[in-house]
């Protein structure tokens, strides 16, 4: 290779290398020199901040997810995708998580509705036997359940000390009602 022939080999790099940028922060700036969205490398990996003209976050996008902000910088959506599967969660202006959609590794969807207690309250979810409502009192508890089982339809209700005392389902056209004493003993059914 003769000297012209290198000089123009480097020189070409040099050109190349010259829409090239390298650092670990960049900071964009409105009109009025605030800053309103961040490209960063954290501790936990590359960050990206959207900022608001009052300088709240309102959005940031990382290896966690994506987090979406309120007017007051409380975090009020996430939108995760991890080992288990994706999820989103959506929270309540004091930051309690209100609800939750979420797949499973298995491929199974679940809604979960949680009261200002954070307590789960509705989840709605599919099976391999078919669709689910599951409602629960202020303590957690299943109290209600409505459900597909095998193509069956059927509701089964609880009492406050998790004891199966209703059910009613319709197979083969025949709609059918049980009603079950605290230990469990059908008290009365029809047909």
């Amino acid at each position: 290779m003769t000297t012209e022939e290198r000089l123009a080999k480097v020189e070409r790099e040099l050109a190349e290398l010259q829409h090239e940028v390298r650092t670990r922060r960049v900071t964009i700036l409105d009109e009025n020199g605030k800053t309103r969205a961040m490209l960063a490398v954290a501790k936990d990996g590359p960050v990206l901040g959207l900022i608001d003209e009052n300088g709240q976050t309102r959005a940031t996008l990382g290896e966690m997810g994506l987090s979406l902000f309120d007017e007051h910088g409380k975090p009020r959506a996430l939108l995760v995708v991890d080992k288990s599967g994706p999820g989103l969660i959506l929270a309540y202006e004091n930051g309690q998580t209100r609800a939750g959609l979420t797949v499973d590794e298995d491929g199974r969807p679940l809604l979960n509705l949680l009261d200002e207690n954070s307590q789960p309250r509705a989840m709605l979810f599919v099976s391999e036997d078919g669709p689910v409502l599951d409602l629960a009192d202020e303590n957690g508890k299943p109290r209600a359940a409505l459900g597909m089982d095998k193509g069956v339809p059927g509701l089964a209700l609880f009492d406050a000390a998790d004891k199966l005392r209703a059910t009613l389902a319709v197979t083969a056209d025949v709609p059918m009602l049980n009603l079950y004493d605290a230990a469990g003993k059908t008290i009365w059914s029809a047909p």
